[in-house]
């Protein structure tokens, strides 16, 4: 894209030793390309093609020259794209909480706002908008992310530019897999009849405290960590397990890693037919 920019140029030469005689004189000049086309007059003649500069001559006493040209203007390119995928990748367990990211970026010459698309294999989407100036890069993050489908999983982003000049690089991929968090099955031990969720040890609790529970065959697990008000703070178990008794450590953080306050919450343990609750007190 280019504009046309005209300005005036005055030029009044009055080269006399004598009021009123004129004298000629040459005035050398430069013009840039307007396109084609000539301009003359009785006082002056250029040539010009467009994208060349020709030189001419003046010759009067008194001169107004108009001289229009083109210059470069801003070049409208319009390209924005998904450079890679932060998290998740390579593994998680299950139970975790992970925050999806991608790394864009503004290719353009134009500061653009533009939705960003985040997939995880065929159940989990979430959109965002982004706003980045001309050849910027930043982190795009999306809705927190519950893991535990098991499994290997393609890891999608994806920008979505109405009149995106380069549709090749809107897309962005990876994978990663999912594995359950089992804890650690206890050994030397014959295999549990029943199901059963201990009592955690130590409670009350400073820093962390182990959970045991026993599964007696073969089944999908899921053991979680409440507030006090019945709020879901952590999944720490959402798998099938093998029979065995179990030993897991809670740390007392959310599934974010973040430190969680004093006070009283619930460990509830999920597995076939079976529920059970326990409380565990924190006072840090």
């Amino acid at each position: 894209m280019t504009r046309f920019l005209m300005f005036l140029l005055g030029v009044l030469c009055v080269l006399s030793a004598d009021v009123g005689l004129a004298q000629s004189y040459r005035c050398d000049w430069g013009v840039n390309g307007i396109g084609g086309g000539e301009m003359s007059s009785s006082a002056y003649k250029c040539g010009a093609t467009a994208g060349q500069t020709a030189a001419g001559f003046i010759t009067s006493s008194s001169l107004w020259a108009l001289i229009g040209y083109w210059l470069p203007g801003q070049v409208r390119i319009r390209d924005v794209g998904a450079v890679r995928v932060l998290a998740p990748k390579d593994t998680v367990d299950t139970g975790a909480v992970v925050v999806p990211a991608a790394l864009v970026q503004n290719f353009g010459t134009l500061t653009e706002t533009f939705p960003v698309r985040f997939d995880i294999g065929s159940f989990y989407t979430s959109e965002t908008s982004m706003t980045l100036a001309s050849g910027a890069i930043d982190t795009v993050r999306f809705e927190p992310w519950q893991v535990s489908q098991l499994g290997t999983h393609v890891v999608r982003c994806s920008t979505m530019l109405a009149g995106d000049a380069n549709n090749g690089n809107d897309l962005a991929t990876d994978t990663v897999i999912v594995l359950p968090y089992e804890g650690v099955a206890e050994a030397n031990r014959e295999l549990p009849v029943r199901f059963a969720l201990d009592g955690c040890r130590p409670n009350p609790f400073t820093g962390s405290t182990v959970i045991h529970f026993a599964v007696p065959r073969q089944t999908h697990a899921v053991l979680s960590i409440y507030s006090a008000t019945g709020a879901l703070v952590r999944a720490l178990v959402n798998s099938s397990l093998t029979p065995a008794y179990y030993t897991l450590r809670w740390d007392g953080r959310n599934g974010q890693g973040r430190a969680l306050p004093n006070g009283t919450y619930f460990y509830r343990l999920e597995a076939g037919e079976f529920r059970a609750v326990r409380r565990a007190l924190m006072v840090r």
